[in-house]
């Protein structure tokens, strides 16, 4: 575990609380990340005791951690042997399935660590954010809180806030009382704010068991850059955003289909799925239907169409991902033919079409079109993007200029 901020665990008095090591971390790690490698039922954690043989639950925090829309677990977890205890951060997978994140050593105390009337206190969730409770003495002592967080850049649970009062029980006196916001760099100080170092925040140590809550359908990011939200007391707030060509996973629909939940890296959001296709994105060093399809797999020759004279007027091909190139032949004279290449796309609406035909002539910054009840004709650019609806689907075609 980092330890950077080291003016937060210096001893301030004599009823101070010393933040003591748990003697067996890697042990420990290692204890839960096999023993829940496929991950644990919430019950276990949030309702039961005996989480383990030798470990039990002290208290638990549920709230959603790591923006994954799911109820996630604090648990400040007891070695029964030793007396001991450590932070666990579990992730949630699905409603019931939860797999340990990550751990912290070194901030609870043991179970007679506290002085006379203290020790851990509790801890508590709040909006993406969870704080533990200790206090330390007796007549004399201290109350600490500690703020973690998640952070999404580096997937790691981080010291956010640090806070600390001494107290007087008899004559109700406080003092030395200090506020540290890691995240601004500020301190506050019996009253006086100050500037601290933040080049680095104090994480937890993880576990990296865990993967993907979902096999769902993975799904390609066919805009500039595609915001995901989270919903944050009650506003949607923007989370982080999707380049071109990313993959995200489908985890549910919302809205009529109009937004999905959606997972990307370690974290799930709200996602506009106008702009979330099936298919893989092109190549932006490439342009036109056929050099797109070369990449996507085909499977078979669907027809080879024919006139009563023996001519080949249309060729048809499937490929993965609901795709089918198709190649029609125009016979101008006897030794003049004209090819167009279509692409029929399965189950994707005009304006997803229109994404694709856009991003299959590499110009992304191509402004939307007014888009027609079957038919989307873009005649803003040089070249033309002709979308129009057919059975099961949407056929994409570059026409040709008269002028």
């Amino acid at each position: 575990m980092k330890k950077l901020f080291l003016s937060s665990l210096i001893l301030l008095s004599v009823n101070t609380l010393v933040f003591a090591q748990i003697s067996n971390p890697d042990e420990v790690i290692a204890v839960f990340c096999d023993s829940f490698a496929e991950g644990v039922n919430r019950t276990s954690i949030v309702e039961d005791n005996t989480i383990l043989d030798d470990y039990r639950i002290i208290d638990v925090a549920t709230g959603d951690v790591f923006y994954n829309l799911m109820d996630d677990v604090a648990a400040v977890i007891e070695q029964i042997s030793s007396g001991e205890r450590f932070m666990v951060c579990f992730k949630a997978m699905d409603e019931e399935l939860l797999v340990p994140h990550s751990f912290e050593f070194t901030k609870i105390p043991c179970d007679v660590c506290g002085g006379m009337l203290g020790g851990f206190d509790d801890i508590i969730y709040d909006d993406y954010s969870f704080a533990v409770s200790i206090m330390v003495g007796s007549r004399g002592g201290s109350d600490t809180r500690l703020t973690y967080q998640y952070i999404k850049e580096t997937d790691e649970i981080a010291l956010i806030q640090y806070e600390y009062e001494e107290f007087d029980r008899a004559t109700g006196d406080v003092f030395n009382k200090i506020s540290k916001d890691y995240m601004n760099g500020e301190q506050i100080r019996d009253g006086v704010k100050s500037t601290i170092d933040t080049n680095e925040l104090e994480t937890f140590t993880n576990c990296m068991v865990y993967d993907s809550r979902s096999d769902g359908p993975q799904l390609f990011v066919f805009g500039n850059s595609l915001p995901m939200y989270m919903k944050s007391n009650g506003e949607y707030e923007e989370l982080l955003s999707v380049s071109f060509g990313e993959t995200v996973t489908l985890l549910e629909p919302v809205n009529d289909d109009a937004w999905i939940v959606a997972e990307y890296g370690h974290m799930a959001g709200y996602m506009d799925a106008d702009y979330l296709l099936p298919m893989p994105t092109p190549m932006q060093d490439r342009t036109g239907i056929e050099l797109y399809m070369r990449n996507i797999p085909e499977i078979s020759l669907i027809h080879e169409l024919q006139d009563e004279h023996g001519f080949t007027y249309e060729k048809a091909w499937q490929h993965e991902y609901g795709l089918t190139y198709i190649e029609r032949f125009f016979k101008m004279s006897d030794d003049y033919t004209v090819m167009e290449q279509h692409l029929k796309v399965d189950d994707i609406s005009l304006f997803q079409g229109w994404l694709l035909a856009r991003a299959l002539l590499n110009e992304l910054e191509r402004e939307v079109p007014t888009i027609g009840e079957n038919e989307i004709m873009d005649d803003n650019y040089y070249q033309l993007i002709s979308v129009k609806k057919v059975d099961g689907g949407v056929e994409i075609f570059f026409p040709e200029r008269a002028d």
